[in-house]
């Protein structure tokens, strides 16, 4: 079994046992769903609606998708291909921190880097190689409860 195939039935087995636990969807069925699928062929299926939060879960286990996105707009027709004829009827007020863009010390103990040019590596938050100088740097970073809190810090400053 290939990798890919064996993380799709991770994910299905998943969304089976925690179908119950994953949030409701506020106006479910007025929104725009898109997902990012295992096969490499394909970036994002979109343009999908569910008209209730039990056809979110059943898809969710039949289809396994590495990721689900819901639209922050509500559409008369959210599953119509054409954005102009899907009913725009208003959308939620969406605030996007991204924290794991601003330096906060605990990135010193969980974001790891790695620079593909020369080879060195460690934690913390880089721009550029500290050895070589070059900007090819693979990241990996992690958000911990003190970067939440320094993202909940962001949504209230005046």
């Amino acid at each position: 079994m290939s990798d890919i195939a064996y993380l799709k039935r991770l994910f299905k087995a998943y969304y089976k046992e925690k179908g119950s636990e994953i949030p409701s969807i506020s106006s479910c069925e007025s929104r725009e769903f898109g997902y990012i699928p295992w096969d490499k062929k394909t970036f994002m299926k979109r343009h999908m609606s569910f008209k209730s939060q039990d056809r979110i879960i059943t898809h969710l286990i039949n289809e396994g998708p590495r990721h689900l996105y819901s639209s922050g707009a509500l559409y008369t027709q959210p599953e119509n291909q054409d954005m102009e004829s899907k009913g725009y009827q208003g959308c939620d007020f969406i605030i996007d921190i991204d924290v794991d863009h601003f330096y906060t010390p605990c990135k010193e103990e969980h974001d790891f880097w790695y620079c593909k040019a020369c080879g060195k590596s460690g934690f913390g938050m880089v721009q550029k190689c500290p050895e070589c100088k070059k900007l090819k740097i693979k990241t990996l970073a992690w958000i911990c409860d003190k970067c939440l809190d320094t993202a909940k810090k962001e949504i209230i400053k005046r």
